[in-house]
């Protein structure tokens, strides 16, 4: 394939990358880092042969016959022509952050909005401050939105409320219930003080089951 042939299929890819990362922004909020992932999953398996394009297996192959075999080298020799016969891994880094930068310059990607949106639905979800910023590091978001507005004012209130609802009004009298209340609020994200303090406790003092 010719240089022009080459620069064809990058254009083609990067319009589709384009769109590929249009449709996921419509859907919800990403990041920059968890996007830039998103579409370099995409680019691989738009690099790899359609499964139209490669033998079928053993199980699922039809008798060999001239017309199988004419298809399966046309289907081939179109994907040859849909992609670069090489596209390098720097080739493709910069094919990505060329469009994370589209998708930035056109309001669609932002990671200080989907910073928020995820702590927003986090908090929904009953999840304390804790896993809500493990979950934000992960995706390489801001950490400022956890004291932004949509971060509750109180996170000791938030563990109350999360708690309440599982468990009801009623606070647990037993130690085995207390040790499986406070593991619950644990799991979810809280802090130890924010736990025993949800569970009116000073201090975890040897329950015993």
């Amino acid at each position: 394939m010719n240089e022009h042939g080459n620069q064809q299929s990058e254009q083609e890819l990067y319009r589709y990358l384009l769109e590929h990362g249009v449709s996921l922004l419509g859907r919800r909020d990403y990041g920059e880092t968890e996007l830039a992932r998103r579409l370099a999953q995409a680019l691989l398996k738009r690099l790899r042969p359609s499964r139209s394009a490669k033998s079928r297996s053993a199980s699922q192959r039809e008798p060999w016959s001239e017309a199988s075999a004419l298809q399966e080298e046309q289907d081939s020799l179109l994907y040859a022509e849909q992609v670069p016969p090489e596209l390098s891994e720097q080739s493709q880094q910069q094919l990505i952050a060329q469009v994370v930068a589209r998708l930035q310059e056109l309001g669609y990607l932002d990671d200080q909005r989907a910073a928020r949106a995820n702590v927003r639905q986090a908090v929904a979800r009953g999840q304390g401050p804790l896993r809500i910023k493990a979950a934000l590091q992960q995706k390489a978001l801001p950490l400022e939105e956890l004291q932004g507005e949509e971060a509750p004012a109180d996170w000791l209130a938030q563990a109350r409320a999360v708690r309440e609802r599982r468990f009801g009004k009623a606070l647990p009298t037993e130690a085995k219930e207390k040790a499986k209340q406070l593991r619950f609020l644990l799991y979810r994200g809280f802090n130890m003080q924010q736990a025993l303090s949800a569970l009116q406790q000073s201090e975890w003092d040897e329950w015993d089951d």
